[in-house]
């Protein structure tokens, strides 16, 4: 309570801290990666 004073921090006792998952969005290499991927399979699958 007093770091919350001291630093002007609006906290709630009653309230449980809630935890979410950070969604990361894919760099436009990974990107790339999963298109070449994919285009890798669609090619195999075609040739089979």
């Amino acid at each position: 309570m007093k770091l919350t004073a001291k630093f002007d921090i609006d906290y709630d006792l009653k309230q449980k801290p809630s935890i979410k998952p950070k969604i990361r969005e894919p760099t436009p290499e990974q990107m790339f990666k999963q298109e070449e991927n994919h285009s890798y399979k669609v090619l195999a699958d075609y040739f089979h």
